[in-house]
């Protein structure tokens, strides 16, 4: 069902595109649309972890950015505003001990189940794991 969500979500919402009027040889307008991004949230909660696809420079392929927000709590990390991350260990720890004293606060807590759990922090499902469970139990 949550898959179901998201996914509706990325094609109703979340694609960001542009359209260009072409004429046929017999006078038909064509719309041709060519998106140029999407967005898809990868958890939500308190820290929501938000992933983009856009195209680079050339056009041709989709690279990742993912952002961190607070959307429950503004005052958790950067008054409401996206914070950009890279997926690394020292974007890990920035997010969590110099943005807010709120956030650093729980960096022992988050990253005592980081190193528990051995989640890897270059991936995806590690950032996925561990803001999940920064959710469930903040």
């Amino acid at each position: 069902m949550k898959r179901t969500i998201i996914l509706v979500s990325l094609l109703i919402a979340g694609t960001v595109g542009y359209s260009q009027q072409q004429t046929t040889s017999a006078g038909k307008r064509v719309t041709d649309v060519s998106p140029i991004g999407f967005q898809s949230s990868l958890v939500q909660g308190k820290l929501t972890l938000n992933k983009s696809l856009l195209k680079d420079a050339s056009g041709d392929l989709f690279t990742p950015s993912y952002e961190v927000v607070a959307l429950t709590d503004s005052a958790l990390l950067n008054n409401g505003k996206p914070v950009s991350i890279q997926l690394t260990q020292q974007s890990f720890e920035s997010l969590f001990t110099k943005t807010t004293p709120a956030l650093a606060a729980k960096w022992a807590f988050i990253s005592n189940y980081v190193k528990d759990k051995k989640l890897q922090l270059t991936e995806e499902s590690g950032w996925i794991a561990a803001l999940g469970y920064f959710n469930l139990y903040n």
